[in-house]
């Protein structure tokens, strides 16, 4: 068993897409990867900078260009594979990080995560000041 530790840190080295003044995406460059085909992918940790206070708000995380096996997986929200959601009040974590998504074989490159604070509109995105820091673990 072969266990590989990625830190993403959207403070540091990351290029972000907008939904006007929120952003959506956050792209992280790796150094390259193979994963075998049934290699496991799950967060381990997750750390915020300047999420809302005095509300709860939820945030989802979703992993786009990386490719899963969707016989392990369904999301009836028509987006991509949701990796990670939690409900953030006054920094106080309200999360499970027990979930994970099988992947196929492949190279990976980079890291693409899709994130939203609304659970109706997976499109939505998160206010631009809002930093965290993501730690996966690939498992094979």
């Amino acid at each position: 068993m072969t266990k590989k530790i990625i830190t993403l840190n959207t403070a540091n080295n990351c290029d972000y897409k907008k939904n006007g003044s929120k952003n959506i995406e956050f792209i992280f460059d790796v150094p390259g990867m193979e994963v075998n085909q049934g290699a496991k992918i799950r967060v381990i940790n997750v750390c915020h900078q300047g999420a809302q206070t005095n509300n709860k708000t939820t945030y989802i995380f979703k992993l786009k260009d990386i490719m899963i096996n969707y016989s392990y997986y369904y999301g009836n929200d028509g987006s991509y594979p949701t990796i990670f959601s939690a409900n953030l009040a006054d920094n106080v974590p309200n999360f499970n990080l027990g979930s994970q998504l099988t992947l196929n074989k492949q190279s990976i490159n980079f890291i693409n995560l899709q994130v939203t604070d609304d659970m109706t509109n997976i499109n939505s995105g998160i206010i631009d000041t809002v930093y965290f820091i993501i730690v996966l673990e690939i498992e094979e």
